[in-house]
């Protein structure tokens, strides 16, 4: 585990989130050229709203990079619980989001139901997985105690 924290530490995350977003932008482009081909209005919908949460998905990329390069780092391992439970939640988001944007396609009921649900409580829904994330953080230090 590293000691310090550098200047290297604090790019790098930020340079995969470049390339997460850039891999992220090829993949809905490859599918915006097949629906180019199908003519899908659903297919359109949900395309456009992937591009529409271009900046959802570099939010995630960004934290869940540097959670992945702070549990190497001694002094900062203390975040990587809280930095997980905002990239779960911004899956949480962005899947809402996406869901949302189909309904208004579609016209389910119950996806009204689930997304409103879900982005209605999403703040509570963060503070939970924060909670049990520091409590398995916790219970995992314990055990390399023993």
């Amino acid at each position: 585990m590293k000691a310090h924290f550098g200047v290297t530490d604090l790019l790098w995350p930020l340079i995969q989130a470049i390339f997460s977003v850039a891999a992220y932008f090829l993949i809905v482009l490859l599918i915006r050229i097949v629906n180019y081909l199908v003519k899908s209005t659903l297919l359109t919908g949900i395309v456009d709203t992937l591009f529409g949460l271009l900046y959802v998905i570099f939010l995630l990329a960004l934290v869940s990079s540097y959670a992945n390069h702070f549990r190497k780092i001694s002094g900062l391992s203390i975040t990587v619980p809280f930095l997980l439970s905002l990239s779960i939640t911004i899956i949480i988001y962005f899947l809402t989001r996406l869901f949302d944007d189909i309904n208004k396609l579609v016209g389910a009921q119950f996806l009204t139901e689930i997304t409103t649900f879900m982005q209605d409580k999403l703040v509570y829904i963060f503070l939970a997985i924060v909670g049990v994330s520091y409590i398995v953080a916790l219970a995992r230090a314990e055990q390399f105690r023993k």
